[in-house]
């Protein structure tokens, strides 16, 4: 289970009956490491809380961080992806060794 204790209790989560009996497969301290990342962020950058929704579609399964700061302009956005993408490959050789 995914833990959000230690963060502000401004989270509010929804996980939807679509994901009751799926199983995910994927390295569970990874995963809660990065929607806690991304909450944090999302904390951060929000005066008036944060949400947090999750849902399974036919593919896959979808979390999705909403807060309600002003937002990040495209460069920042641009910046932020390309960090995430040059490190989570990384983590993917290392795991793999």
């Amino acid at each position: 289970s995914l833990s959000l204790e230690g963060l502000a209790p401004t989270v509010d989560t929804v996980i939807e009956p679509t994901l009751t009996g799926r199983k995910l497969v994927v390295p569970p301290r990874s995963l809660a490491m990065a929607v806690r990342g991304v909450v944090k962020n999302a904390q951060d950058a929000s005066t008036a809380g944060v949400s947090l929704h999750a849902r399974a579609t036919s593919e896959a399964v979808e979390l999705v961080v909403r807060d309600r700061g002003e937002g990040m302009n495209a460069q920042t956005v641009a910046m932020s992806m390309a960090a995430v993408m040059r490190r989570f490959p990384a983590r993917l050789r290392r795991r793999r060794a």
